[in-house]
Order: structure tokens, then sequence, then C-alpha cells
């Protein structure tokens, strides 16, 4: 009877740990997409034992993100504005300034070929290209390097890409440790 109790104790923790795994796939999927993912999350609520990414995921869920093939799209007229936005001029500058400036923001130049340097184009066209290469990570990472004045241009895809960015992240390790446990469920039967 202990042996029957035993195996069928066993079974259970397999097949809890196969949903588990499941549900971190199904999960893993959902998240990708810009839609918010309550259900999944949800369920992956009751198969884990609770963890830092499990709540954070919660709070993400509710809203989701962008996929990271959205904010590649959307990063070029982010930067774009970003440009306009640096060239502004200040209170001082005189009415050919204002002009400039008032056409600038009508019509925008900007060099997207050269990546190396210090400058904004450059750290833009660099980020463009992290981005577009799907690079998320990257491009935030480079971001930070322009001056304070395209912050705000770029503040609504900056959120929109940390957002994705910790999702991807939490994602990740929530179906690490699904994996995990079944992996250790498996190599103990053995």
């Amino acid at each position: 009877q202990a042996r029957i109790e035993a195996l069928e104790a066993e079974q259970g923790d397999i097949a809890a740990a196969a949903a588990a795994a499941v549900a971190a796939s199904s999960l893993s999927s959902a998240a990708v997409g810009p839609e918010p993912f309550d259900a999944e999350v949800a369920a992956m609520e009751r198969l884990l034992p609770p963890s830092a990414d499990l709540r954070a995921l919660h709070r993400l869920a509710a809203v989701g993100a962008p996929s990271r093939a959205a904010l590649q799209a959307g990063f070029a007229d982010q930067a774009s504005r970003a440009v306009i936005a640096l060239r502004a001029p200040d209170e001082k500058a005189g009415l050919g300034a204002r002009i400039g400036y008032a056409l600038s923001s009508i019509v925008s130049v900007r060099r997207i070929a050269t990546t190396s340097g210090a400058g904004p184009d450059a750290t833009l066209a660099r980020a463009e290209k992290q981005a577009g290469d799907g690079d998320i990570e990257a491009a935030l990472k480079t971001l930070e390097g322009l001056p304070p004045g395209a912050a705000p241009a770029l503040a609504g895809w900056r959120a929109e890409a940390e957002r994705r960015v910790e999702i991807d992240r939490r994602v990740a390790a929530v179906r690490e440790t699904a994996l995990a446990d079944l992996s250790r469920i498996a190599r103990s039967r053995l």
C-alpha cells in the first residue's frame, strides 16, 4: 500500500510539473504579443510557488507591451522626434533660429548611415540599428548617451520598450523555473 501511495504521489508530482511546463510555454506565447495575458499568469500562479517574477508578471500582464517587431517599426519615427527636440532653440535664439526650427519640425534631416561618434545623430543611428536587429535592450542602453533634451520625445517608446524587456525577462525566469522543476522530477525517477 505504501509503495502504491508513493507511486501515486510521484505521478502527481510529474503531472503537476508537466502542467507547469505546458503553462509556461503558453505564457511565453501569449506574452510575446501586445495584448494583456492575465489568464496565462493566473494559470502559472496556480501551478508554481509564489515568486518575485510571478508577482511582477501579474502587474505587467494587465497591460502587456508592444511586440519587439512593433518597437522596431516605431523607433525611426521616435528618433526623428528626438532630433527635432534636440534642435529646439533656447529662449535667447533669434528669429532666424526659430524659423529654422519651425521648418525642421516639418522636414527633419537626420544622418542614419553614420553610427560612429558621440553626437546625437550617431547615437540615434546606433540605437535604431540595434532596435532594427531586435536588440531592444542594447538600444535602450545606447539611448542613455543622448542629451537630456531628447528624453521627452523618446519617453513613450522607452517606457514601452522597458516594459517589453521586463516582461521577456520575467517570462524567461518563470519558464526556466517550470522546466527546472520538470527536469528535477524526471531525473529523480531515473
